[in-house]
């Protein structure tokens, strides 16, 4: 039996619902109670009714539970909840990530379950948290890593679509063992768009802080502001 602000309202619905209409008509309104309990529970946070609810042999109602997400009404930790939950849709593990771009244990929780979840968090999120940026990188905190050793991303997911670029490199330096395959790829991008002289170098480090897409993109505009002023424009 749970106890919450709505338990009063149980003996009510028995009390309230006529004989006449049969066990069915009391089972609907016993169970639109539950739904509206389950709501509230949400958006309290009572994280042990949310789990016991979530256990259950019936589906959560996700629906329901994504126009909460979208609504901004759940708190913290009953959305680390739903994103441990192992048969969390993709589409509210979407809003879940589209919420917690800040936050680690959301996608932790997710990029390990499947390629599906961490291509999600790829497109969405920093390949390391933003608030790790100054400071030391944790592998353990890391859920880019966290996909990597799980083989749910590859290095070149994250060199194609990986963001920002600095945070790929960052990866780089941090992890230089394992994310070898990822070093060589860099190298080849800077051979293909002959990046390597003095002014494209100058050019990269200068947007390098501030650029918001991946390491090919970096390369390119590198490369496109470096080139000889007669070739632009006529493919020579």
């Amino acid at each position: 039996h749970r106890h919450g602000p709505l338990d009063p309202l149980l003996a009510t619905v028995i009390r309230t619902t006529p004989a006449r209409t049969g066990p069915d008509a009391l089972a609907r309104r016993l169970a639109a109670l539950d739904r509206e309990q389950f709501r509230h529970d949400l958006r309290h946070g009572a994280l042990p009714a949310v789990q016991g609810q979530l256990e259950r042999d019936e589906p959560p109602p996700w629906d329901e539970i994504l126009a909460m997400l979208d609504e901004g009404g759940l708190p913290l930790r009953t959305r680390d909840q739903l994103a441990a939950h192992p048969h969390c849709p993709e589409p509210v593990a979407a809003a879940l990530l589209d919420r917690d771009s800040e936050h680690t244990s959301v996608p932790l929780a997710l990029v390990r379950r499947s390629r599906a979840y961490a291509l999600l968090a790829l497109d969405r999120l920093p390949v390391v948290p933003d608030w790790m940026r100054d400071g030391d990188l944790r592998a353990s905190l890391t859920w880019s890593r966290h996909a990597l050793d799980a083989g749910t991303l590859t290095p070149a997911d994250l060199f194609t679509r990986g963001r920002p670029a600095h945070a790929v490199l960052r990866l780089i330096e941090e992890f230089p063992r394992d994310l070898g395959e990822l070093s060589g790829l860099l190298a080849a991008e800077v051979r293909r768009h002959r990046t390597d002289s003095p002014d494209a170098w100058a050019v990269t480090a200068a947007l390098l802080d501030d650029f918001a897409g991946t390491l090919p993109e970096l390369l390119g505009t590198a490369a496109a502001a470096t080139a000889p002023i007669f070739g632009r424009g006529n493919g020579n």
